[in-house]
């Protein structure tokens, strides 16, 4: 059985992730900021500098998959934090676990959201600051954004980063791919904070689902483990929405 690393492990998709991993068999290093084999704080570059180093030393013969799963929504005060978590860290633990993982020549999986392409505009600035690897400005910049702009075009840049490495991964035996979940219930949609900044447009975007039905935790982890097994071996650099049709109801002319 394979050996796979999930961050925000103790809660939501991370959680739905890591149980659907164990339930096929595999080892799970579980990273999170409490009920984790590795605790951190994922918005601290030198946080995550460690989280690598305990993971090289868990993994020392490779990974078989990577699916950094912590996040944090718009509903958060500090909004600074949402491109740290979001966005640098993600790109962070990937590129610096490349080693391991090109060893077992495994996969990685990234949770992307369907508002990476919902809106009809997202914020030039923010968006290069972030391809361009320029914390320093993402930060300055994320505090004067809505805090929407700032969580979706961050799932934006994510996605594209993404596509714009996963040839070079490819050729590399590495496949790279991302989840796009829609309205799933999490700790984040039944946050206190979420209701009270978000209350009325979460009730609207949870009726008008196609579906009939919020997504569940499961529901992603489902897709986050095909993407990762070996049926998808020939899939690489795709943005999987899971949303129960509202991608395609919203944007019927665009995939």
């Amino acid at each position: 059985m394979g050996i796979y690393v999930v961050t925000g492990s103790a809660s939501g998709i991370g959680r739905a992730v890591k149980e659907r991993l164990e339930l096929e068999g595999h080892e799970v290093i579980t990273v999170d900021l409490q009920n984790a084999e590795i605790v951190a704080d994922l918005s601290d570059e030198r946080a995550c500098e460690r989280v690598i180093h305990q993971i090289q030393e868990k993994a020392p013969d490779g990974l078989d998959g990577f699916v950094p799963c912590a996040g944090l929504g718009p509903h958060v005060n500090d909004q600074t934090l949402i491109p740290l978590v979001n966005y640098f860290a993600v790109v962070q633990l990937v590129e610096q676990l490349l080693p391991l993982i090109e060893r077992k020549l495994g996969s990685i999986v990234l949770i992307s959201s369907h508002s990476a392409q919902m809106l009809e505009k997202y914020n030039d600035d923010y968006v290069d600051s972030l391809l361009s690897n320029n914390r320093t400005k993402a930060l300055s910049l994320s505090p004067q954004l809505e805090a929407f702009q700032v969580y979706a075009a961050g799932k934006h840049a994510l996605t594209r980063w993404m596509r714009i490495i996963s040839a070079s991964y490819a050729r590399a035996g590495i496949r790279i791919n991302a989840v796009a979940p829609g309205f799933t219930r999490t700790n984040f949609t039944n946050s206190p904070e979420a209701i009270e900044k978000f209350g009325d447009a979460l009730l609207e975007i949870e009726k008008s689902i196609p579906a009939g039905r919020p997504g569940e935790p499961e529901d992603q982890a489902n897709a986050v483990w095909f993407l990762l097994s070996d049926q998808a071996h020939f899939i690489n650099g795709v943005y999987l929405v899971v949303d129960g049709g509202h991608d395609a109801e919203f944007r019927p002319d665009k995939f």
